[in-house]
């Protein structure tokens, strides 16, 4: 009976020590402005929700769904206001540059397209770098984050510019209870 605590104890200890290999992220992130100038002043508004695996306790890859909106602002006379919806998909990595007990920063990027087709209103593809700071333990079932970055915007329709644009983000990351 004594070598079966002994064992589980065991097992709760390395299970607490080590990472959760799946996670699931839920967020926001608010965009604004364009850094390369255009005729459009570009915020943009993104809900998301990613599904990762952590290969190492530093290194993860991820697959981000996102509903996006883009508010386009008309700086120039005749131009008007408006703003459009879509879809996107992508594929992302973190590093986590620095560890902590109780944070830390992970490095991001990440790629992707919009679901729309060329000849939509707004489809484009996408580049995404940033860091987020992850808040509480990394073994916990949750933890809270908050970001900055870039993401550089290649729009596909005609007619519309590409953007360069800062963010924030925050979210919370929930991290599967299986090890």
């Amino acid at each position: 009976m004594a070598t079966l605590l002994v064992a589980v104890g065991t097992l709760r200890a390395q299970s607490a020590s080590t990472p959760a290999k799946f996670h699931t992220e839920l967020g926001a992130s608010f965009g604004t402005g364009s850094l390369n100038g255009s005729d459009y002043h570009f915020t943009s508004r993104d809900l998301n929700v990613s599904f990762g695996y952590a290969f190492t306790p530093r290194f993860s890859a991820y697959i981000p769904l996102t509903l996006t909106t883009g508010l386009f602002r008309g700086d120039s006379p005749g131009l008007h206001s408006t703003y459009e919806n879509t879809g996107t998909v992508g594929v992302g990595a973190g590093w986590n540059a620095i560890q902590r007990s109780l944070w830390r920063l992970r490095i991001n990027g990440e790629a992707g397209c919009s679901l729309k087709s060329k000849t939509d209103p707004w489809s484009f593809y996408y580049y995404d770098a940033g860091a987020r700071l992850y808040l509480g333990e990394q073994n916990r079932f949750v933890n809270a984050y908050v970001g900055l970055g870039v993401k550089h915007i290649l729009t596909r329709t005609d007619g519309r510019s590409d953007y360069f644009t800062p963010y924030v983000s925050i979210g919370f990351r929930l991290n599967a209870l299986g090890r």
